[in-house]
Formats: structure tokens, sequence, C-alpha cells
């Protein structure tokens, strides 16, 4: 049995949604210390990991290691209904072997559904990647780099040298470069061990940045031609991380 009550309604929302835009199907673990995923995208390039330690929670129960199969939809589609002034609970119902989620607010309001045994299974690693460059950025910066690239290109190259951090995109109508020194507003540090050179498809990007809504800062890990990591961390000690394949080709 586990049981876990938020507060803020809003966020959960938003955290859900940060999932769905990379995965329909998710795996997750739930112990006695956090709820966690780890899960790939169906095209294999791109991986989102979630953590929630249960101080994030008002309340939480949880009598052994579970993994649970969920369709997000059936998740999202029942969050939804909550306001941001209700009090919400998730827990599975053992005796009816359902997902049960509890609004109080107004009135008592409660959703069951089946969980899945078709999901793929917890992912116990994630990529092990020598980043040699590191950038931490308001995340609004972040998210504009992406869009003010997707105007000229389907691509997007990102930099990291000592003094700067660079976004990169070029086509057929022209190119767009976005620079950030070390001094720049949106720049909050900027950790190079090795200059490092790597490219993106923007539309994976895209999605990525709607972390955005969650945490006001972004922390962007790079390394040459090796796969990317976005960290966006959750008010209340909890994080959400993307990780994109290159484009090697």
């Amino acid at each position: 049995m586990f049981s876990f009550m938020v507060d803020d309604v809003n966020l959960l929302k938003r955290v859900i949604d940060s999932l769905h835009i990379l995965v329909d199907e998710v795996s997750l673990k739930i112990t006695d210390e956090s709820v966690s995923t780890r899960c790939m995208d169906l095209s294999k390039v791109a991986l989102v990991e979630l953590y929630m330690p249960r101080e994030m929670f008002v309340k939480y129960e949880c009598d052994k290691e579970h993994i649970v199969g969920l369709n997000i939809l059936d998740l999202k589609s029942r969050v939804k209904r909550a306001s941001a002034n209700d009090e919400l609970t998730i827990s599975y119902n053992d005796e009816l072997k359902m997902m049960e989620i509890i609004i109080q607010g107004a009135s008592k309001r409660i959703f069951r559904f089946r969980t899945l045994t078709t999901v793929e299974g917890y992912l116990e690693r994630v990529p092990k990647v020598q980043f040699t460059a590191k950038a931490k950025l308001l995340s609004e910066t972040f998210t504009n780099m992406v869009l003010d690239s997707e105007i000229v290109s389907e691509e997007l190259i990102l930099k990291a040298t000592e003094k700067k951090f660079i976004a990169e995109a070029k086509g057929e109508s022209g190119e767009t470069i976005v620079e950030l020194e070390k001094e720049s507003e949106g720049l909050l540090e900027l950790n190079v061990q090795e200059e490092a050179t790597s490219r993106y498809k923007i539309d994976m990007l895209k999605n990525m940045v709607k972390g955005a809504k969650i945490s006001e800062t972004v922390d962007v890990y790079i390394s040459n031609n090796l796969p990317l990591k976005i960290e966006y961390v959750i008010p209340g000690g909890g994080k959400l991380a993307y990780y994109l394949a290159p484009i090697t080709a």
C-alpha cells in the first residue's frame, strides 16, 4: 500500500505535463523515501527522469517498494479536475487493485483507474556521460534560445567555451546566433572543464524546455557530440531531468 498527499495541485499538474510531453506511459517507483521514474520516449533518443522525495508531500505512506505502470493520460485527466485550493491524495487500493485519486475540496471526489502491466520496466540507470561543461541559465533564457533557433532550422548547435554559452542554428533562409557571456543576465553560472560542441533536434528540445513551468532556472550539461542533460529543480527538493541523444551524422 502507498498513499501520498499534495497541497500544491498546480505544481503536480505541471510535473505530469512535463512527463507527458515525452512519454505516454511510465513505470513509477514508490519507496519509503520517494516517488520516481526513468523512462525513454518511443524513438529511444530521449529519456526523462523524475525524482520527488517524501518531503515534497504533506502526507506520505509506503509499506514497501512498488513499481506501478501508469497511462499518463489516465493520471492527468483526473488530476486536472482538482482546483488550486483542493487537497489531492494519490494511493493504490489493494482490495480493488486500482489506483485511487481523492480530491478533497467543496466535496470529496474519488477517481479510480487500472494500472498497466505491459509498460516497460523502470530504468535503473541513466546514461553514463562525462559532461565537460555546465551552464545554469534562467529557464526563460534557455527557452528563447531554442525558439529563436527554430526560426531558421530543425537543428541546434550548443557550444560552451571558457567565457560563453552559445546556441547556433543555420538554414536555407539564414542563421540565428544567441550568445551568453558570463556577465549576461540570463547566464547565472558557467563551468567549463573542456570546451564542448554538440548538435540536437529542436523539436525534442522544444518539448523539454516546457519544464520551465516548474523552475525559474535550468542546468544544461553538454560534452562533445554526447547526450545533452537538461535539469530543472522542483520546489521541495525534487528534480526533473531530460537526456537527449546528439545528431552525429
